[in-house]
């Protein structure tokens, strides 16, 4: 005994009845797969498909490690007790005496009777602990001879 359904659940029972009577399509599965296929190989994220995308992640990279090491440098530089030199010390100048010597550019002769006509200079040379010898400093002198 089955009571009569309303119209609406009596359409539905008929449809489920029509619906198990059909067979699956494989064409339509076939084109559900693709489909989908499709869709997904669309949507995927792939990192390595953009060079803008390693740009931008070498750029960050790059941001981060300068950064990082800029502050690491200024912690380092503000605890250090002496002052950075601007200029790098050479070798030599460690065992270095500096002997300062007059001469004179463009004199007459070698006598040392005569007055020096010539340009008057002090030279700064440095005597290294070799005994090597190089110029530290040329300065005019004036017409005393004294350095300017």
């Amino acid at each position: 005994m089955s009571d009569p359904a309303p119209a609406p659940v009596g359409g539905l029972h008929v449809l489920r009845e029509e619906l198990r009577t059909l067979e699956p399509s494989l064409h339509l599965n076939w084109r559900m797969e693709q489909t989908v296929h499709t869709w997904a190989v669309r949507r995927a994220w792939r990192p390595w498909a953009s060079p803008l995308r390693w740009a931008a992640v070498a750029a960050t990279l790059a941001a981060v490690v300068t950064a990082g090491w800029t502050l690491h440098r200024r912690v380092e530089l503000a605890s250090s007790p002496q002052a950075l030199a601007h200029e790098p010390t050479p070798a030599w100048a460690a065992d270095t005496e500096v002997v300062r010597v007059r001469a004179t550019l463009g004199a007459p002769g070698l006598a040392p009777r005569t007055p020096a006509a010539g340009q008057r200079y002090w030279i700064d040379l440095g005597v290294a602990s070799d005994g090597s010898l190089h110029v530290v400093r040329v300065m005019p002198a004036d017409d005393e001879g004294r350095p300017f």
